[in-house]
């Protein structure tokens, strides 16, 4: 069942190495990564996607239509993974309605829908909730509202799973079999992980 006042939020941190182009925009099936990320999305149990380009993402905003999602570029994407997530989250408070945001990458296709299902279906009992695949945390992490003020403070690197090591307390987990699904930062792991 849907939490409808949940929003998506595809976050897009770093420019990769070795791609011809914007890394978003490589080759990925029949679209672009981008797409193919987004199009994921828009069929998670949410009200509405946003993504936030960073790298290129004026380049890649013209380039690619991902109409119904909602694009916002974050110019100040160098200073770390925090800054797209403050652009997010900023974004989702002054459209408000929204009491979680289910939190992923852009450049990680293949999040299982499963995957999703459960971390949406587990709710929010505690601030986060997160996807415990076999090793280590993971998206999607759905992060509630409650935190989000406290989440628009923190600045540089640090993105949600070192959030996770200091604030425990935080955190339930959904345990997933499988290992997470892979980020995109060469054509080798765009190989790995393209469609067959």
């Amino acid at each position: 069942m849907a939490l409808h006042q949940t929003a998506a939020l595809l976050l897009d941190t770093s420019p990769g190495t070795g791609f011809d182009g914007p890394k978003l925009l490589a080759p990925y099936g029949r679209s672009t990564l981008v797409e193919h990320v987004v199009s994921q999305a828009l069929e998670w149990p949410v009200a509405a996607v946003v993504v936030v380009l960073g790298p290129d993402g004026e380049a890649v905003a013209e380039a690619v239509e991902l109409t119904p999602a909602i694009v916002v570029i974050d110019s100040e994407w160098a200073e770390g993974s925090a800054a797209p997530l403050r652009v997010g989250l900023d974004l989702l408070l002054r459209i408000g309605g929204f009491d979680g945001a289910l939190v992923a990458h852009a450049d990680q296709p293949n999040i299982a829908p499963d995957v999703v299902a459960a971390v949406v279906e587990r709710g929010m009992r505690k601030p986060m909730t997160v996807a415990r695949y076999r090793y280590a945390h993971g998206a999607p992490y759905l992060v509630a509202a409650e935190i989000w003020q406290r989440l628009m403070g923190i600045e540089g690197d640090a993105d949600l799973d070192q959030l996770l090591v200091t604030h425990s307390n935080w955190m339930d987990e959904v345990w997933v079999t499988q290992l997470a699904p892979r980020r995109v930062e060469s054509p080798l792991d765009l190989a790995e992980v393209a469609p067959h």
